[in-house]
């Protein structure tokens, strides 16, 4: 049985939360094991972290509702840059961080705490390490789950950018592995595949060297992107598959699939030229392009998925991939 996360990304709109379950009721609410608010707050300077809420008892009550859906509720703590990078390098910093996950759990009642850190400088790898191996003692002692999500990586050299995230390592010391393979292409970046098959393909085939696969959960994206050019710059926006079968049909664009060897599927892609004389292009993904990557689970042997996020999905779309699970 593989296990299902969904990040569950209201920030800090309690009605947000609240729409995102109420748009995946039904089979894929009933399949979902852990839900991911991000309602913890910034990460501060000294290593601490509160609520994105001024009051208290929302974040209870999100965990509640989420727990009530039949999910464990594993809030996020996220961090970036020099920020986060500064906390891994100091052995207090780290021990305050710790401190506030376990204060977040207390106070709310969750399940566990998912850490994702990002934007890291590649000296920060021991400091990392060393936050999840004293989080992991101390909340498995307690019968809480512990997540880390790292970026994509292909081999040991490919991405020097992500040394810092030991897979081997960082393994031992949580019980899932999120691994975040999406964003090949991003916001600024040219226009291409989010998480073309044979990419994501050869993510999950070096991270089964590093990581027991059953720890693994593959990152799954529910967003596309629509790309122009402004000068010498790409500017984007996010979109989900509603949005973007919305697009295509007001521009009545025609929708073709980025297809390789490796990837007989593909991706969806179309391009449209706006009202204002702008041509954008799109990259997706939909029911077809969604199953070839879910057909890597077996392949590997992997733990499970974690998609970002329930806020691009609506009813139909939500439908749509919960049919996929089935």
């Amino acid at each position: 049985m593989t296990t299902n996360l969904q990040f569950w990304d209201g920030y800090g709109s309690k009605a947000a939360y609240e729409k995102q379950l109420a748009c995946v009721s039904g089979n894929l609410l009933k399949s979902i094991d852990i839900l991911v608010p991000n309602f913890a707050g910034p990460l501060q300077a000294d290593g601490s972290f509160g609520y994105v809420f001024t009051d208290p008892e929302i974040p209870k009550y999100l965990v509640a509702l989420g727990q009530r859906s039949g999910a464990k509720v594993v809030p996020m703590v996220l961090g970036s840059g020099k920020t986060a990078g500064d906390m891994l390098r100091d052995p207090l910093k780290r021990s305050i961080f710790k401190e506030s996950c376990l204060k977040l759990i207390r106070d709310t009642g969750a399940d566990g705490i998912l850490v994702d850190l990002e934007a890291l400088s590649s000296d920060t790898g021991p400091g990392l390490t060393a936050l999840m191996k004293a989080l992991y003692a101390q909340l498995s002692a307690e019968g809480k789950l512990t997540l880390v999500s790292v970026m994509s990586r292909t081999s040991d050299t490919a991405e020097p950018w992500c040394v810092q995230y030991n897979y081997a390592e960082l393994s031992g010391y949580a019980d899932y592995v999120q691994i975040m393979s999406y964003d090949l292409h991003y916001a600024t970046s040219a226009p291409g595949p989010i998480a073309p098959l044979d990419w994501v393909r050869r993510v999950m085939a070096y991270a089964v060297t590093r990581i027991p696969p059953s720890k693994i959960l593959m990152g799954i994206p529910f967003y596309g992107r629509t790309w122009r050019q402004d000068g010498t710059r790409w500017l984007s926006k996010a979109l989900g598959l509603s949005a973007a079968t919305r697009t295509a049909e007001h521009f009545r664009a025609v929708s073709t699939r980025k297809t390789s060897s490796s990837d007989p599927i593909g991706t969806p892609t179309f391009c449209y030229t706006d009202e204002h004389g702008h041509r954008w292009t799109v990259y997706y993904d939909d029911s077809r392009s969604w199953a070839g990557k879910l057909c890597l689970l077996n392949e590997f042997s992997l733990g499970g998925i974690g998609c970002w996020s329930l806020a691009w999905l609506d009813q139909t779309s939500a439908g749509q991939f919960a049919a996929l699970l089935e």
